[in-house]
């Protein structure tokens, strides 16, 4: 009885392990066919963005480079840097931008902006629309966009590049995530660091630190080959309210944010500091994620620009007296902005503008 009962159990096994096994296969194969569908029918199967190690600005896009890059859902871009190594046209001649008024954009991510083509970009958006509505301010626009910095890291553009073309009105795009990034000491970029004293002083990039971060993919390059199947998703799992996710915590009240406060302020006295010497208006332009009155982001914000003569526009408050809805800026599976949070970020600086043009040497007709 015993030997029979041993049988049974023995053959349940075997159907079990080969129902599993069968199971795992079929699953296998339908992934493979996915992924291989994805990868046929998707512009191309993999990211692509050059890095180099650049004296006094530290880790940096290749110049004239290809550069390839998607979320598996919402976009395929396919765009290439100019010669000073970010997603824009070539920088324009010092005759040139003397003759006008030329305005730059510095920020992170939202002014690279690599989800979009360059020429539905808020910058490449205004210059046309202000073409047609301020004409005679004769408006070149160019931006200056590197994802992970904040304004700390992006000092180091204007002292490098943007000095060349002596805008006359220089923007920083401000996001929730600058806190953080100004508090950051990152060895392969421009940093600012506290000394014995408690004062703070700006520390520069190290090659050291470059070939650290990147000692694990190979020089001057940036490929990932990454499944399309496991990032679609993932991207569908994290919309699923049933997803389980850690608490919520606001992002104003995260550990180290107000320290990010005091670096965020340091930086707005050095960028304050150029524009006095170099004769350029500075404004802020505030992204949706930093929100509108009231909000405790853009309260700190404002209090920081404000105490240094700063004026800030609100893109959230533009947004919201269009009547349209805050997250129409954004793509579905994405935070950057869509082709219509670049639009909106365009026509807030122009309404802006076209109540300030004595920053470009006119006064309102």
């Amino acid at each position: 009885m015993r030997q029979e009962e041993s049988s049974r159990i023995a053959r349940a096994s075997r159907v079990f392990f080969w129902n599993a096994a069968l199971f795992l296969i079929g699953i296998g194969a339908i992934a493979v066919v996915h992924e291989a569908w994805f990868r046929f029918t998707s512009p191309f199967p993999s990211l692509h963005w050059p890095l180099e190690f650049v004296s006094g600005v530290g880790r940096h896009p290749v110049s004239n480079a290809e550069v390839r890059w998607t979320n598996g859902l919402d976009y395929w871009t396919v765009a290439e840097t100019n010669s000073w190594g970010f997603l824009d046209r070539e920088p324009e001649s010092l005759e040139r931008a003397a003759a006008g008024c030329h305005v730059a954009f510095v920020g992170d991510s939202f002014v690279e902006a690599v989800e979009v083509p360059i020429a539905d970009k808020f910058h490449v958006r205004l210059e046309a629309l202000a073409s047609e509505r301020l004409p005679r301010l004769d408006v070149a626009t160019s931006a200056y966009g590197r994802k992970q910095t904040g304004q700390i890291a992006q000092l180091s553009f204007y002292d490098k590049w943007i000095r060349r073309v002596q805008p006359k009105l220089l923007v920083l795009v401000f996001v929730g995530n600058d806190f953080r990034e100004n508090s950051r000491s990152w060895p392969n970029l421009l940093a600012a660091v506290e000394e014995d004293d408690g004062r703070m002083a700006l520390r520069a990039p190290s090659i050291q630190g470059y070939e650290a971060a990147f000692r694990d993919r190979p020089w001057r390059t940036y490929c990932v080959p990454r499944p399309v199947l496991c990032g679609r998703l993932l991207r569908w799992l994290d919309r699923r309210p049933w997803t389980w996710r850690r608490p919520w915590t606001p992002p104003w009240d995260r550990p180290g944010i107000a320290r990010g406060y005091d670096f965020t302020g340091f930086a707005l006295d050095h960028w304050k500091q150029r524009a006095e010497d170099d004769g350029f208006a500075l404004a802020v332009l505030t992204n949706y994620d930093i929100g509108t009155r009231g909000h405790p982001f853009f309260e700190v914000v404002s209090r920081l620009a404000e105490a240094r003569d700063v004026p800030v526009i609100d893109q959230s408050d533009y947004i919201l007296r269009q009547g349209a809805r805050i997250e129409d800026a954004r793509w579905k599976h994405d935070y950057h902005w869509n082709r219509r949070g670049h639009q909106w970020a365009a026509e807030a600086v122009l309404e802006w503008l076209e109540q300030n043009q004595s920053v470009c040497g006119q006064s309102p007709a």
